[in-house]
């Protein structure tokens, strides 16, 4: 059934919080005033870590959290001379989906901050889950912070979010370093479009209750979701019962995601630390490191290190997850053979030599002919660069139309004689090889490899998702 704009309005709900009720002015204002400070602390020990220019983008979807920071962060960038652009995302899933993006725009508009709205165009006939939802809305944002020349997109997740995280992993039998929900600054988990975006959360160490005292110290209403109060949702259920449960063992609960939270940070700094002194990031895609001195690290550090190393080498979206990695670690592990063993995991060969290990992304599955389905062709125009497999970007040095991007391995079945962009037989397979169409009806040559630059992207992503920081 359609709604009209009428009919939406009545449907629209908001509120002001009845659990305050039992509260005075004096300490709803000493709860907002110190919920405001931290917020403005956060801030300030975040934003250090952008350097200059500091351009700020924040996700206002209308509840009381992020509406809240809304405020909180207007004000603190106003006195810093910074300019903040809000987005809401309208997903429309819901009928008030709309309405709650116009609510957002008309208080963006009366405090002076330029605000977007973003519609999610989906397909109906595919099942519309969490995952995809959060996936789709992440790449909005890359696509609005790019063009808006944002480096850094404020979301106001706080501590009743991080604890409801940490338990629904904890449910689906996460490690601790998954149950550790949500750093104060994380990189975009879209790759490559979200490289130049980092994920800010200041309020995370405040709950829910503190940023509504904010609200409610400036009698402004907030969008409530009925979807939240739906018990078929898992994160609705452990609201429900984070909600009835004792101070102390809330407090115990707190306690637990802290400590979770610093042995992260404190594995993230050795990783990093590792992946900069021992891999070799090499100019082919392909990643190289001794095999004793990944033994010489802690068991979950070592997994943690080949993990990164394949999701940095493949290009791929996601982790082929930790167990999986394990198990081939276990397995190298094990080897006594010192002959090369070549193990296939994540869209990456890994090849075992002596003490040597070898890791290179696997090329697309060959194609029989040059237009065949599964030929990676992507186009490359002048002036451009083209992310090709989300592996390399590459760029042309000259002015030359007519462009397409394949790999060496399908170049080469077609009968070409590409240009050896590495020495390594291994590493060239899967490397980029610049086509163009001579005539009509002729076919394609291979341009000279000082036509085009080839950049591999691991080591840029490593970098990137080394930026993740829990207050």
């Amino acid at each position: 059934m359609k709604h009209s704009k009428q009919n939406l309005q009545l449907k629209l709900q908001l509120s002001n919080a009845a659990e305050f009720s039992h509260k005075s002015a004096k300490e709803i204002t000493s709860l907002a005033n110190a919920a405001k400070q931290l917020i403005c602390a956060n801030l300030n020990l975040l934003t250090q870590r952008l350097g200059q220019p500091c351009n700020l983008g924040i996700a206002v979807s209308g509840g009381s959290d992020s509406l809240a920071f809304l405020f909180v962060a207007k004000e603190w960038a106003e006195q810093r001379n910074i300019e903040l652009k809000a987005l809401t995302v309208d997903h429309g899933l819901r009928p008030e989906a709309a309405l709650e993006a116009d609510y957002v725009k008309d208080l963006c508009k009366k405090i002076g901050v330029q605000h977007t709205t973003l519609k999610w165009t989906y397909d109906k006939s595919h099942k519309i889950t969490q995952e995809n939802a959060r996936q789709a809305r992440h790449t909005l944002f890359c696509k609005w912070t790019s063009d808006q020349n944002i480096n850094a997109l404020l979301l106001g997740h706080t501590l009743d979010d991080r604890l409801e995280t940490m338990m629904i992993r904890q449910n689906a039998n996460s490690s601790d370093y998954g149950l550790a929900a949500m750093p104060s600054l994380s990189a975009s988990p879209v790759w490559p479009n979200g490289r130049n975006l980092l994920m800010l959360r200041p309020a995370n160490q405040l709950s829910r209750f503190d940023l509504q005292a904010i609200l409610i110290n400036q009698n402004i209403r907030w969008v409530c979701d009925p979807s939240n109060e739906n018990e078929a949702y898992e994160r609705v259920r452990i609201r429900n019962f984070l909600t009835n449960l004792t101070p102390e063992d809330r407090t115990n609960l707190e306690t637990k995601l802290s400590a979770l939270s610093q042995e992260r940070a404190d594995t993230n700094i050795n990783l990093n630390n590792f992946l900069s002194t021992h891999a070799n990031w090499n100019d082919d895609g392909s990643v190289g490191l001794s095999i004793s001195n990944l033994a010489k690290l802690e068991h979950h550090l070592s997994i943690r290190c080949l993990e990164r190393i394949l999701l940095c080498v493949s290009g791929s979206q996601q982790s082929v997850g930790l167990s999986r990695v394990e198990a081939l670690f276990n397995t190298m592990a094990s080897t006594k053979d010192q002959s090369a063993q070549t193990h296939c995991l994540g869209g990456c060969w890994i090849i075992q030599k002596d003490d040597q290990l070898s890791i290179y992304p696997m090329p697309t599955k060959r194609a029989k002919t040059l237009n065949a389905p599964n030929a990676a062709h992507q186009p490359l125009h002048p002036h451009e660069t083209v992310y090709f497999q989300n592996r390399f970007a590459v760029s042309l040095n000259a002015e030359i139309d007519g462009v397409k991007l394949i790999t060496w391995d399908e170049a080469s079945i077609y009968g070409y004689t590409p240009p050896s962009p590495s020495t390594d037989k291994k590493a060239r397979r899967a490397m980029p090889i610049a086509i163009k169409q001579t005539g009509a009806s002729s076919s394609p040559i291979c341009l000279q490899a000082e036509d085009y630059k080839v950049t591999p992207l691991h080591h840029l992503r490593s970098t990137h998702l080394s930026h993740e920081i829990f207050l």
